[in-house]
């Protein structure tokens, strides 16, 4: 079985493949010229951050991930999202939650 079998909408060829524990040497350093930690790679595959998880595939007992697919975890959200949209969904669903019942509560 090929890549392109398990994966025929991704052309993972003409992708670079990484390693999880290699992502932080390509991406820009911050606060006080720190790479980003090699757990909080961890996390963005695991549990995602802002409603989006780094995508990732299981290739010979390791975690890897590509390029393109951390380009486009990092790819900043559209100008005209709103806060609510970048925030997790248990978070979300709360918050519509109250909205409902306040609105309830003014006979709407």
């Amino acid at each position: 079985m090929y890549l392109d079998d398990l994966f025929p909408d991704e052309d993972l060829k003409s992708d670079v493949v990484l390693s999880l524990r290699d992502v932080p040497t390509h991406l820009p350093r911050l606060r006080g010229q720190r790479k980003v930690h090699i757990s909080t790679v961890f996390r963005w595959a695991q549990r995602g951050t802002g409603g989006r998880k780094l995508q990732t595939w299981r290739l010979g007992g390791r975690r890897v991930t590509t390029l393109r697919a951390l380009k486009a975890f990092i790819e900043p959200v559209g100008s005209d999202s709103k806060l609510s949209d970048r925030q997790g969904p248990q978070r979300r669903e709360r918050q519509l939650a109250k909205v409902e019942g306040e609105l309830a509560r003014e006979g709407f």
